[in-house]
Protein backbone atom coordinates (compact mmCIF):
# COMPACT_ATOMS: atom_id res chain seq x y z
CA UNK A 1 0.00 0.00 0.00
CA UNK A 2 1.16 3.70 -1.09
CA UNK A 3 0.25 6.29 1.74
CA UNK A 4 1.79 9.87 1.29
CA UNK A 5 1.10 12.23 4.28
CA UNK A 6 1.14 15.44 1.53
CA UNK A 7 -1.91 13.98 -0.23
CA UNK A 8 -3.96 14.21 3.39
CA UNK A 9 -3.78 18.10 2.15
CA UNK A 10 -5.39 17.67 -0.81
CA UNK A 11 -9.34 17.72 -0.69
CA UNK A 12 -9.96 15.93 -4.09
CA UNK A 13 -8.02 12.85 -2.02
CA UNK A 14 -10.05 12.77 0.58
CA UNK A 15 -13.38 12.57 -1.20
CA UNK A 16 -11.93 10.32 -3.39
CA UNK A 17 -10.73 7.60 -0.95
CA UNK A 18 -11.64 9.18 2.12
CA UNK A 19 -8.16 9.62 3.13
CA UNK A 20 -7.29 5.48 2.88
CA UNK A 21 -4.47 4.36 1.63
CA UNK A 22 -4.46 3.05 -2.02
CA UNK A 23 -2.60 1.20 -4.31
CA UNK A 24 -1.11 2.69 -7.68
CA UNK A 25 -2.72 1.29 -11.24
CA UNK A 26 -0.36 -1.14 -12.51
CA UNK A 27 0.27 -0.48 -16.37
CA UNK A 28 1.27 -3.21 -18.31
CA UNK A 29 1.11 -3.43 -22.33
CA UNK A 30 0.17 -6.60 -24.45
CA UNK A 31 3.59 -7.56 -25.32
CA UNK A 32 4.34 -8.24 -21.63
CA UNK A 33 1.40 -9.95 -21.30
CA UNK A 34 2.13 -12.02 -24.39
CA UNK A 35 5.49 -12.74 -22.61
CA UNK A 36 3.82 -13.98 -19.33
CA UNK A 37 1.16 -15.91 -21.40
CA UNK A 38 3.91 -17.58 -23.03
CA UNK A 39 5.73 -18.32 -19.89
CA UNK A 40 2.32 -20.28 -17.85
CA UNK A 41 1.89 -21.88 -21.48
CA UNK A 42 5.39 -22.97 -21.47
CA UNK A 43 5.39 -24.34 -17.59
CA UNK A 44 2.00 -25.84 -17.87
CA UNK A 45 0.69 -26.49 -21.06
CA UNK A 46 -1.45 -24.41 -23.34
CA UNK A 47 -4.39 -26.06 -21.41
CA UNK A 48 -3.85 -24.29 -18.55
CA UNK A 49 -3.57 -20.74 -19.64
CA UNK A 50 -6.36 -18.41 -18.68
CA UNK A 51 -7.45 -14.74 -18.36
CA UNK A 52 -7.83 -15.08 -14.78
CA UNK A 53 -4.41 -16.60 -14.37
CA UNK A 54 -2.51 -14.65 -16.63
CA UNK A 55 -4.31 -11.33 -14.37
CA UNK A 56 -2.98 -13.00 -11.57
CA UNK A 57 0.81 -13.52 -12.52
CA UNK A 58 0.88 -9.78 -13.97
CA UNK A 59 -0.81 -8.23 -10.78
CA UNK A 60 -3.33 -6.64 -12.93
CA UNK A 61 -7.49 -6.88 -12.99
CA UNK A 62 -9.28 -9.62 -15.09
CA UNK A 63 -11.25 -6.70 -17.15
CA UNK A 64 -7.45 -5.56 -18.22
CA UNK A 65 -6.17 -9.19 -19.72
CA UNK A 66 -9.64 -8.55 -22.16
CA UNK A 67 -9.68 -5.30 -23.55
CA UNK A 68 -6.43 -6.77 -25.36
CA UNK A 69 -7.80 -10.33 -25.67
CA UNK A 70 -11.16 -10.14 -25.20
CA UNK A 71 -12.15 -14.51 -25.95
CA UNK A 72 -9.37 -17.01 -24.90
CA UNK A 73 -8.85 -18.21 -28.69
CA UNK A 74 -7.47 -14.43 -28.88
CA UNK A 75 -4.66 -15.01 -26.42
CA UNK A 76 -4.14 -18.44 -27.28
CA UNK A 77 -3.48 -17.38 -30.97
CA UNK A 78 -0.96 -14.59 -29.61
CA UNK A 79 0.80 -17.19 -27.88
CA UNK A 80 1.16 -19.50 -30.86
CA UNK A 81 2.53 -16.48 -33.00
CA UNK A 82 5.08 -16.01 -30.30
CA UNK A 83 5.91 -19.46 -30.28
CA UNK A 84 6.11 -20.54 -33.89
CA UNK A 85 6.99 -16.53 -35.20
Amino acid sequence: MVACAHLEQCPLWKESCGGRNFVPKQVIDKDKLIDQAYSIAAREGISALSARKLAAVCGIAVGSVYMYFPIKADLTAAVFTRFFG
